[in-house]
């Protein structure tokens, strides 16, 4: 069976350019999936700060990796680490997900306000927390939160300046589940009646980007089926699957 992951991803219409961004990595027993969301308050001084974060995703983060979530944890620590000699500032919200091939659970690291949610009879359940002024102690983020100013600042992020201290997730792969991770331009913009089929049905915009993975056919699942549907969603192949196995 095919894993299908499709890719969406719109400017934002205060945006002068879309700043969210996708990446898709294939391993031989599973695929990682990211998502960053470059804050417009402190940008990264050079936009290739994606492209060097998924050069060293690709570097060091093997298979291997994946197996041991401490393993993968530092790794992903050390890559920070060599960032931050090379970036002086830039701060963004930053999500990156493992779905194992013939696995039982889903699970992945989280610093900022993109989330990981389950689709459900058309709507979302969010499922992993929201780091922002709104709720500083973490706790659960409630609708009306969404209007708060200080929803907008973001206290855990992939920022160059701070320590980076991801929280953990781990969802259980049930029987005909779909996931959803998204920027803060769709889940706290859009409404909720409408964020399962947005991407599909048109007809509304959002002033922030907005961007959206939606990941289904997961259990049981043997190689990957990827749709891209915008110009900002990027495919790295990191390793050529053996087929054989």
């Amino acid at each position: 069976m095919e894993l299908k992951i499709e890719c969406y991803s719109l400017q934002g219409l205060a945006r002068s350019t879309n700043q969210d961004f996708t990446s898709i990595y294939e391993y031989p027993d599973g695929v990682l999936v990211s998502l960053v969301d470059i804050a417009t308050a402190v940008p990264f001084e050079d936009c290739e700060f994606v492209s060097n974060l998924n050069g060293k995703i690709v570097q060091f983060i093997s298979q291997d990796s994946l197996n041991d979530k401490n393993v993968f944890l530092s790794q992903l620590r050390q890559i920070v680490e060599q960032l931050k000699k090379v970036y002086r500032k830039g701060c963004a919200s930053f999500i990156i997900v493992y779905i194992p091939y013939n696995g039982d659970q889903v699970w992945g690291l989280t610093a900022g306000d993109a989330r990981l949610g389950l689709l459900k009879n058309q709507s979302v359940e969010w499922a992993t927390p929201v780091h922002t002024g709104a709720n500083p102690l973490g706790e659960i983020f409630t609708e009306q939160m969404k209007s708060l100013p200080e929803r907008n600042l973001l206290t855990r992020s992939l920022n160059m300046r701070k320590v980076f201290k991801p929280d953990v997730f781990e969802v259980d792969i049930l029987a005909g589940m779909s996931l959803i991770i998204a920027s803060d331009g769709f889940w706290a913009e859009l409404p909720a009646a409408t964020q399962s089929t947005f991407f599909r049905d048109g007809g509304q915009t959002t002033a922030d980007d907005c961007s959206a993975i939606i990941i289904s056919k997961i259990q049981h699942a043997t190689k990957l089926l990827c749709e891209l549907n915008s110009d900002n969603c990027s495919y790295f192949d990191v390793t050529v699957r053996d087929e054989t196995k």
